[in-house]
């Protein structure tokens, strides 16, 4: 089971916690590979975007995000949040033995 905690204020990602794994009889888990896909894909826009942030992950089926954004109400930062909450939810719905997320607002 993969945890997911994610913390918003005013609908843009303040943090977010992920802790485990989802177990598949052959190592291979499209959740997991779905979940590292969109999680990248949202690192990645926002390098792009010159946004600072912190990932640590040096632990296995483990990763923790503290962002620095300087605008809050930056436009952008509102819809690739929106982005990632979407892509975990639709995890979720799909494959609630495998994946759960916990949404709380700052």
């Amino acid at each position: 089971m993969i945890n997911v905690l994610v913390k918003v204020k005013d609908d843009v990602i303040i943090y977010l916690l992920a802790n485990g794994h989802a177990i598949s009889k052959n190592n291979v888990n499209v959740v997991c590979s779905s979940f590292s896909f969109i999680l990248r894909t949202f690192f990645s826009v926002l390098d792009l975007e010159g946004e600072a942030f912190i990932v640590k992950n040096s632990k296995r089926g483990y990763l923790e995000f503290k962002p620095f954004f300087k605008d809050l109400n930056k436009e952008s930062l509102f819809y690739y949040s929106r982005f990632l909450i979407r892509g975990i939810n639709d995890l979720c719905f799909e494959y609630p033995n495998d994946i759960k997320l916990i949404l709380e607002e700052n």
